[in-house]
């Protein structure tokens, strides 16, 4: 059935009167046909009725019979009035995890039994959320709304378990999930970008919003390993010195919304952000007052010359909330930092300085930060060399920014979190090569070596104290097994059979005491490290041979004698030796051990039975296959036989063996 409109009835009125007369006049004409868009004449009048008609017909949209056809769903006519499937791109990331352990020897305040099985990276014992659980899905929808615009939605999925694990309540399976957006705007003056959500990475300078860089060990599967090809992994770290490092490597965790713009005809770059992270503040302390909230932002200019390229910007942090979910008082912390990234010909100049306020109730004092980096090629030096410095007061604290932090004066969720429950806090840490921490004034050197196929990194650092505000522990990160320990106490402070260990993301730290404090000495830190790797065929197959080796002291001075003796506070030496080879098309094999020992020295705690220091020896011995069955997906083994004990400190011993399979899918 033809519908009409009442003005579509009076033009086909008129049309029609038109045509009937053209075709009554012409009823003796040869040329006529029944058609009346193709009655003809000589008659110029006729003519100019035909034409008429026609354009009335085409003016009020009258088509015939055959051409009305029911709308399609999501079309007005032949246009589109919303997005259809081919229109948006789907990618995304589909992850399975299962691990099982199996302990002979074990801590006796384990958050879970010591025969778990697991679907999850971190299960949860207790009624607490496994935080630290990694999403198994991530969604990304991505289209465009035109040739200038598009945008995109992300969306994660993981799942855990809750319960009493001091009774036998039946575990409730639930969910963590997160959103986020994220559009872009190219326009003749630059490109502009907004990104809201849950999680978001973001990054503005290493003072102000960033991450530390830990290392990872070669042999565990990272949550966030991006390969398709699993033996590339291997290749990359030998080729391009990459280490897997955080998912995030130098970005913030940030909840809230996010803009960045790019202004071409200037050489300027803007961000600008609202929200929070999870460290921030309370969560609840909107029930005194404003919601705690982080905002900040950057302005960078860029620089491209014929002698100098790269990049100068302004930074600004700003932290607002309250003590605690009770109090009025201000948890404040404000930060403002100038940071360069500069490219000669023949090196590299890097750094930034900065100024802080904390204003809660435990310190009103400002705090001072600098950083020098200076990288050199082989156009001036036979090897290349990086050199940084490094002065940071201890005012100069946050915990969202890249220095980690030794000021018990800023906690993590604010000021009314206890200090021995601060997994942010690392008093007098025994940092890797590389990285920072407040209260320090040091240096770092770096370089590389090749010989033939042999590659040689070596790094070294020293740092001093600028002030001695707390001679009370010694803080070591423990590296063999680190993921294997972060799995017994997750997210707990004073753990372990004498209340010193401490649980985070995928790696443990320890406190050991001090007996016999020196408050006239500044304590000093030093650490050297060497890394091997080696790349040669077996049976025609690639095979790469890595390497690390690793050892550091604190000592009660600058003293470069008393690291390799019981005059130094801690030492710890760290090795671990990795083969991967491909010995099939889509199989590759890896292999590793790792070692390490951590002895406390006469000035630490002594156990009170055997008088002794802490003389701790951990081990790993394990074995993997990782199958790449599509280009697109692959499957990972892994099986792990692990051990600590301490020949002293008699109840601090563990052992057993875990297996974990890990599916991996992109899309």
């Amino acid at each position: 059935m033809i519908k009409f409109t009442k003005s579509q009835l009076s033009g086909l009125a008129v049309c029609l009167g038109l045509l009937s007369s053209s075709a009554f006049a012409n009823s003796n004409d040869t040329t006529k046909t029944t058609n009346s868009s193709q009655i003809t004449s000589s008659d110029p009048n006729q003519n100019f009725k035909l034409n008429l008609a026609t354009g009335l017909l085409k003016k009020f949209k009258i088509n015939s019979a055959q051409d009305q056809v029911e709308p399609k769903f999501g079309y007005n006519g032949n246009k589109k009035m919303g997005l259809f499937l081919d229109d948006i791109i789907v990618s995304g990331t589909l992850r399975f995890f299962t691990l099982y352990r199996n302990m002979d020897s074990y801590y006796s305040d384990l958050r879970t039994s010591p025969r778990n099985i697991s679907f999850v990276d971190y299960p949860t014992g207790g009624a607490a959320v496994a935080q630290g659980s990694y999403p198994l899905l991530e969604l990304n929808l991505q289209s465009k709304v035109s040739n200038k615009l598009d945008f995109n939605v992300g969306y994660s999925f993981a799942y855990y378990f809750t319960g009493d694990e001091q009774t036998d309540q039946t575990r409730n399976l639930s969910a963590i999930q997160n959103l986020r957006f994220g559009a872009n705007l190219n326009t003749t003056i630059g490109k502009f970008s907004f990104s809201a959500g849950q999680v978001l990475p973001v990054k503005l300078s290493k003072f102000t919003m960033g991450q530390p860089n830990y290392r990872d060990d070669y042999f565990d599967r990272l949550p966030w390993d991006w390969y398709r090809n699993s033996f590339l992994r291997y290749d990359e770290y030998y080729t391009l010195k990459m280490n897997m490092g955080g998912q995030n490597e130098g970005r913030s965790l940030f909840s809230g919304a996010v803009i960045t713009g790019n202004v071409l005809p200037l050489g300027v770059n803007v961000t600008a952000l609202l929200g929070r992270t999870s460290l921030t503040a309370p969560y609840n302390s909107y029930a005194v007052g404003t919601p705690a909230i982080l905002y900040g932002g950057r302005i960078e200019k860029s620089i491209f010359t014929k002698d100098v390229n790269g990049k100068v910007g302004v930074n600004g942090y700003f932290r607002r909330g309250f003590a605690s979910n009770t109090s009025t008082q201000s948890d404040n912390n404000t930060m403002y930092t100038i940071d360069s990234d500069l490219k000669f010909k023949g090196f590299k100049v890097s750094g930034e300085v900065g100024l802080n306020k904390l204003d809660n109730p435990y310190s009103k004092k400002t705090g001072k930060a600098a950083r020098l980096k200076l990288d050199f090629d082989k156009k001036y030096l036979p090897i290349p060399i990086a050199v940084e410095g490094f002065y940071i007061t201890n005012a100069f604290a946050n915990y969202d920014g890249s220095v980690l932090n030794g000021n018990g004066d800023l906690r993590q969720g604010g000021s009314s979190t206890l200090v021995t429950d601060d997994p942010t806090l690392f008093t007098n840490l025994i940092q890797e090569v590389g990285q920072y921490t407040n209260n320090r004034a040091g240096i770092t050197l770096n370089t590389n070596l090749r010989v033939k196929k042999l590659t040689i990194d070596l790094g070294y650092s020293l740092s001093q104290e600028i002030q001695n505000v707390n001679d009370s522990v010694i803080t070591v990160q423990h590296k063999v097994n680190a993921f294997t320990r972060s799995r017994f106490n997750q997210w707990r402070m004073q753990t372990g059979p004498y209340s010193r260990v401490r649980s985070v993301f995928r790696r443990t730290f320890e406190n050991v005491a001090i007996t016999n404090p020196t408050y006239d000495h500044k304590k000093a830190f030093q650490a050297a490290e060497a890394m091997l790797m080696y790349k040669a065929k077996l049976f025609g197959k690639d095979i790469v041979l890595m390497n690390f080796n690793t050892y550091s002291a604190a000592t009660p001075k600058l003293d470069f004698g008393s690291v390799l003796n019981e005059n130094a506070y801690v030492r710890q030496h760290y090795s671990d030796f990795t083969v991967a080879y491909k010995f099939l098309k889509k199989v590759t094999g890896v292999l590793n051990g790792a070692y390490e020992t951590v002895k406390g020295g006469k000035n630490t705690v002594k156990d009170s039975e055997t008088g002794g220091y802490i003389n701790q020896t951990g081990y790993s011995y394990g074995a993997g296959i990782d199958y790449d069955f599509i280009s697109t997906g692959s499957l990972h083994l892994r099986h792990k036989w692990f051990d600590h004990n301490d020949t002293n400190f008699k109840k601090d011993k563990f052992n057993g063996q875990e297996t974990y399979l890990e599916l991996k899918i992109f899309f």
